[in-house]
């Protein structure tokens, strides 16, 4: 049962349930559901039956598939990609990483253009006119880079830090990252490369009033 307890606690938690909350559906004490959790001891078929009734799995999907890893990923529908609004930009910082936050984002139904559209791709609605001719309230449609080295230098990407999201030209020097507006009302900055948690490079972009 190697996979029994990583799978507890992911089933768990995406029910929002607590130790004791799962004990009590379970009709066990909870220090029992915490011994299963840390590998410490094992249940009976009978409790194994119930316990993935309740979590809504198989009892070979609860023993033996590492679920985290499965069902971790956001459900992608090929016709439309995850909008992050400029009104939600606050709340993407703290919940890019957790898949259900994904999910609960709006969506843009891309149907329409003849755009390869993937799961590891977003849109994005930009603020301001710092990337003119894009205006204010325009979307940036972006694949996510895995790593750092894949930026392209004096390309536009969309970079998150902890200070927010921007849509900037990205021209890489050393262990700094220049951000360079289209709008040459606005001078460029410099950040730390260390200090980029994602970075998008930019496929396409749209105008405002898409639907």
């Amino acid at each position: 049962m190697s996979e029994l307890s990583g799978n507890m606690k992911f089933l768990r938690k995406r029910k929002s349930l607590t130790q004791t909350d799962l004990a009590e559906l379970l009709n066990v004490k909870r220090p029992v559901i915490g011994a299963y959790e840390e590998e410490r001891a094992e249940p009976s078929i009978d409790l194994l039956l119930r316990m993935a009734a309740v979590l809504d799995v198989s009892v070979d999907e609860l023993v033996s598939s590492k679920l985290d890893e499965r069902m971790s990923a956001p459900r992608f529908d090929h016709k439309r990609l995850p909008i992050v609004p400029v009104k939600a930009a606050a709340g993407y910082l703290h919940g890019f990483a957790d898949s259900e936050y994904i999910e609960s984002l709006p969506t843009m139904d891309l149907s329409a253009t003849d755009l390869p559209l993937r799961s590891d791709m977003r849109v994005f609605q930009i603020s301001g006119d710092s990337m003119l001719p894009l205006e204010d309230g325009g979307y940036v449609i972006a694949e996510k880079l895995n790593q750092l080295s894949e930026i392209r230098s004096g390309q536009p990407h969309i970079v998150i830090t902890d200070d927010g999201i921007v849509y900037k030209r990205v021209q890489i020097e050393g262990v700094f990252a220049n951000l360079i507006s289209d709008n040459k009302f606005y001078s460029p900055y410099a950040i730390e490369l260390r200090t980029i948690r994602e970075i998008w490079r930019t496929i396409a972009t749209l105008a405002t009033g898409f639907k």
